[in-house]
């Protein structure tokens, strides 16, 4: 039933009362502090978002997204493949399915997932669009013969967005300002449903400022001090930073609770001080203000999309540049090798894609030697519990305790991608 899952989506940013249908997710279901909000962290509620249910038909894709660089190292995922979705039926809103593809022979390791990237390799050899299109829609949606021979579904499968492999996310500008927010695949009944949960590795700027007073303060500025290291490199496409569940915001929004040098520079100094002294272990000579910069781009959806464009990052590096708010853009046409395609950003163009082309093709250099092998056994057991093994769960679990179970599959596999950035990181 696709307007009913769709509609669980776009109801979503509608309250209780006012809602479409009855059931899952909708944005005052928690308050805190006698406001809507999810994880502890405050959300908007409600948006104009709510009136796009009825326009299943007014959406139409803009890209198909190859992120194989997000592979786990130990191959027990093949990373991810993603489709980005517009519509203008209001004013801009975009959803992104972003399917984390499962190993279909874990035991092999990386060496199992050749075929993902051959898939990609071959398309490059296709010069006619058409046929193209034809080989993205039989991988992504009805089953293509080399990957389904190897033991691939379609990439667009429920099980590879929901607790424990990919996610939904909305990126939406009918209402001020812009959001985005993080959803899963649940089953309700027969039907596909829709929950929607805190977005991952996305912290709260207040959460910087030890003067704050915020409940979850201490907590994540101590998984900031844990993990800063994977914003060291000067790759701006593989800076990224897991964050303890505790720290995920409700949604990444375009407001003063994106910026975390300035909301560090508003505390006791505290804070910047074991900043400092963190970097100084590490053999960093970055400030801690570059630091809190690349944080923002690197590890805000926002910053990414917007708000950290052009910030001093260190060592020569500014953070690349969207097309306001997105990477791909639906309203503006260009020319890709004599043929139309939607305009992509400076930052895509320049950083991201020439990042992942270059992280596929050691892949493939590499692949008369792979070897079938699989270094961390853990994840072989984790992987038997996983979504891929036991289908997706019922959205009448609790959402806490399907977000701990996540935790813990997820604690049993590789932290790092093939790619060498944090696993969770997207």
């Amino acid at each position: 039933d696709p307007e009913f899952t769709y509609t669980r989506i776009v109801d979503s940013f509608s309250t209780n009362a006012q809602a479409a249908q009855p059931g899952g997710s909708h944005c005052n279901d928690e308050l805190v502090a006698g406001q809507p909000g999810l994880n502890g962290y405050p959300m908007q509620c409600p948006r104009a978002e709510g009136g796009q249910v009825g326009n299943i038909d007014d959406w139409f894709p803009i890209a198909y997204v190859n992120r194989f660089d997000l592979a786990s190292a130990d191959g027990s995922d093949c990373g991810e493949q993603r489709i980005i979705m517009a519509t203008n039926a209001q004013d801009r809103m975009f959803v992104i399915f972003e399917a984390r593809i499962p190993n279909p022979d874990p035991q092999c390791g990386l060496a199992a997932c050749m075929p993902v990237a051959k898939f990609w390799t071959d398309l490059g050899d296709i010069s006619d669009p058409t046929a193209r299109g034809e080989q993205l829609r039989a991988a992504f949606l009805d089953g293509h013969d080399a990957l389904s021979a190897a033991g691939f579904e379609p990439f667009m499968t429920g099980v590879n967005m929901t607790f424990g492999s990919g996610q939904i996310r909305t990126n939406s500008f009918d209402d001020d300002p812009w959001t985005l927010r993080q959803f899963e695949f649940v089953t309700e009944g027969d039907r596909l449903g829709v929950i929607q949960v805190p977005v991952s590795n996305n912290s709260f700027a207040p959460v910087w400022n030890d003067l704050s007073g915020h409940i979850a303060g201490p907590a994540c500025r101590a998984s900031i001090l844990a993990n800063l290291d994977g914003l060291l490199t000067d790759n701006t496409a593989r800076m990224g930073m897991t964050l303890a569940d505790i720290c995920n915001t409700a949604e990444s929004r375009d407001d003063d609770k994106v910026d975390y040098a300035d909301a560090l520079l508003s505390g006791s100094g505290n804070f910047e001080n074991a900043l400092a002294q963190k970097l100084a272990d590490l053999g960093s000579d970055l400030s801690p203000v570059q630091l809190a910069n690349r944080a923002t781009f690197a590890s805000n959806c926002m910053g990414c999309h917007q708000a950290a464009e052009g910030f001093d990052l260190g060592h020569g590096v500014d953070a690349p540049s969207s097309m306001g708010f997105v990477h791909v853009d639906e309203s503006t046409v260009v020319s890709c090798d004599g043929l139309p395609c939607f305009a992509i950003s400076p930052a895509l163009r320049d950083d991201f894609l020439p990042d992942r082309r270059s992280i596929m093709q050691d892949f493939m250099d590499t692949s008369c030697n792979a070897v079938c092998e699989q270094d961390n056994p853990a994840a072989l057991q984790a992987l038997l519990s996983g979504p891929a093994t036991v289908g997706l769960p019922s959205g009448d679990i609790p959402l806490q305790q399907l977000l701990n179970w996540e935790h813990s599959l997820e604690a049993d596999l590789a932290q790092r991608t093939l790619g060498n950035r944090p696993r969770s990181v997207h």
